[in-house]
């Protein structure tokens, strides 16, 4: 997609794979840090907080996902958080393919072409990654970085 001024970018583009997973405990301390505890208010949605981080699957509960950290692929970008009071959870909305930005871990470098993961030190942020190490072991070259406008984000598309 070409927006008048800024040229071509893959930002955006097709994010049409939404799937919505159970928040792991570290997607709602997200939200806690950032809002308070979650209210009694159902469909209490947030606008902030975890929202845009990676985020990948969490093996220990059926259908959640936790925050990427090193070694994780990145399943998705978290699209919008719901706190779900009378069902007893809060879930996200994750896009699971398509051109979008994610933020780069600080101290971090990122380039066009690269692959990334996850990164610990800053969780849901992005670093680069060497291909066929780790998790990625088992889905190589399932992203690839496509801008770097250098405001701390990399546009990356999910395939």
């Amino acid at each position: 997609m070409a927006i008048i001024g800024t040229g071509p970018t893959v930002d955006g583009v097709n994010q049409c794979v939404p799937f919505t997973f159970n928040a792991a405990a570290d997607i709602l301390a997200m939200y806690v840090a950032n809002y308070g505890a979650p209210g009694t208010k159902y469909g209490e949605v947030a606008t902030l907080g975890p929202i845009g981080l990676a985020v990948t699957l969490d093996t220990t509960a059926d259908t959640q996902v936790r925050l990427a950290h090193d070694g994780d692929f990145i399943l998705g970008k978290i699209q919008s958080f719901e706190n779900r009071v009378s069902e007893g959870t809060c879930v996200v909305t994750v896009v699971t393919k398509g051109g979008m930005s994610f933020p780069i871990a600080t101290g971090h470098t990122v380039a066009i072409g690269d692959i990334v993961g996850g990164c610990t030190a800053y969780p849901g942020n992005v670093q680069t990654v060497t291909p066929l190490t780790g998790a990625l072991d088992q889905l190589p070259k399932e992203n690839l970085v496509t801008s770097v406008p250098g405001d701390g984000t990399c546009v990356t598309l999910l395939r």
